[in-house]
């Protein structure tokens, strides 16, 4: 799954992915990742660089989760203050 939020001029301004990661043994993990313009270092980059990295960060903690190296890159926890601001995440926990 995927959900990505556009400005008024229809630029990503965040992009939120969810991700399964199935090892041939059947056992599967589900991720989810966030990547939003308001980043250190995020404000100037393209539509896809937003967006990949969500999709990235998504898979690898599925990948990691999997092989049991749940570790959270130092990318990541800068990137989890963005989390609580998300518009996402917030409707997520509203239900």
């Amino acid at each position: 799954d995927r959900d990505i939020e556009r400005t008024k001029m229809g630029r990503v301004k965040e992009a939120y992915y969810c991700v399964r990661a199935t090892l041939p043994n059947g056992r599967s993990v589900e991720s989810d990742a966030l990547c939003s313009r308001s980043e250190k270092g995020k404000d100037k980059v393209s539509d896809h660089t937003i967006m990949s990295t969500a999709k990235t960060r998504a898979t690898n903690r599925a990948i990691a989760e999997l092989i049991g190296a749940g570790e959270t890159s130092a990318e990541e926890m800068s990137a989890e203050k963005m989390i609580n601001q998300s518009k996402f995440l917030k409707e997520d926990n509203s239900s």
